[in-house]
């Protein structure tokens, strides 16, 4: 029986009359040293024979019709004997096995015998880019290839205040390239997600954009405290005949002081009731003039529809006769220790292939 090649097609091809074939596998490595491709090339050689020419050309018609009216992937199998030696399947396989051209060779005596040609097959498999060969995420893929990752980091004042990740990757399903992505997603809770999906070349894109912020559920912006009256008065004394009024110290009298803020967050609830306790207590000196206060009541507002953001404004006003001008207490909503911390790297720049 020898050597027979089974070309899945229209009607199933096989290549087995004085067949012959060669062939030739190769690696495409990318920059880190992961294999991201395999490719092999078969080329194969048989003879159509018959009892005559009509028939010879009516059978090398059929083989170039089965070779090359169907544009999908076909599985190639050779055998040695019925025995499969080489299979190359379309589910293990990127857009092949597929037949890329058909070649008459032509030899004296062709038109009355036999007519030999020759098929070239291409076959493209993935390496280990996406399943091995390095740290990977858990549950990577392990047909993902044509992987490309970055990091960018933004520093203010040599502070760093963003980082931008992208990654990107075809597989062999836009599933099996979403699933990957999505692994890639560096560890932190404030992040901007950005995922496209490319259906026809199976890709998928992802960025994701970390800024520092304030922590926790809501946050905070209060104005400096603004103090009314604080020292001694100046009385002015006017005078007859038009003479200019006598200027001259009068006696001191309490001042006010005033705290103004507006807590922002994405949770309503806990903006309604994130609003700091009061900067100061009360003393025999010092009230607190809630009268005065023009802020504060009320629900909070939502600011910005598309990210669900509210805002919620507060007051305090205190009038005090003491000496001196008091400190506040801002507790930890002023403390600027609350700022975000930079998350890692991750393990995005172990994949670059750049």
């Amino acid at each position: 029986m020898g050597w027979t090649i089974e070309i899945a097609g229209v009607t199933p091809l096989t290549v087995e009359d004085n067949a012959k074939f060669n062939l030739r596998t190769q690696n495409l490595y990318n920059e880190v040293g992961l294999k991201e491709f395999i490719e092999t090339f078969i080329e194969v050689e048989a003879d159509i024979v018959a009892a005559s020419a009509s028939t010879i050309a009516d059978n090398l018609a059929t083989v170039r019709e089965q070779v090359s009216a169907v544009n999908a992937p076909r599985n190639v199998t050779i055998k040695l004997d019925g025995t499969t030696k080489f299979e190359f399947l379309t589910n293990t396989c990127i857009a092949s096995p597929r037949v890329e051209f058909h070649e008459t060779i032509d030899e004296e005596g062709n038109g009355d015998s036999h007519w030999r040609y020759k098929l070239g097959i291409y076959v493209k498999q993935v390496g280990n880019v996406g399943g091995g060969g390095g740290t990977q995420p858990t549950g990577a893929g392990e047909n993902v290839f044509e992987l490309h990752t970055s990091l960018k980091t933004i520093k203010d004042s040599d502070r760093t205040t963003r980082k931008i990740w992208m990654a990107s990757c075809k597989a062999k399903t836009i599933q099996e390239a979403k699933s990957f992505i999505v692994g890639l997603r560096p560890k932190d809770d404030y992040l901007h997600e950005e995922i496209e999906m490319f259906f026809q070349d199976q890709r998928v894109t992802a960025s994701w954009v970390w800024e520092v912020r304030q922590k926790g559920d809501i946050f905070i912006i209060e104005e400096p405290m603004s103090v009314v009256g604080y020292g001694a008065r100046w009385i002015d004394t006017p005078r007859v005949d038009d003479a200019s009024p006598i200027l001259h110290k009068g006696r001191r009298m309490a001042f006010r002081m005033i705290i103004r803020g507006i807590v922002r967050g994405y949770n309503k609830k806990l903006v309604e009731n994130g609003i700091p306790s009061a900067h100061f207590s009360e003393t025999k000196e010092r009230k607190r003039l809630t009268g005065e206060e023009t802020s504060g009541w009320g629900e909070p507002k939502l600011v910005d529809h598309i990210r669900g953001l509210y805002e919620m404004p507060y007051e305090e006003v205190w009038i005090s006769t003491e000496d001196s001008v008091p400190t506040p207490k801002h507790g930890s909503h002023n403390d600027a220790e609350k700022l975000s911390k930079v998350p890692s790297d991750g393990k995005m720049p172990t994949y670059t292939n750049v």
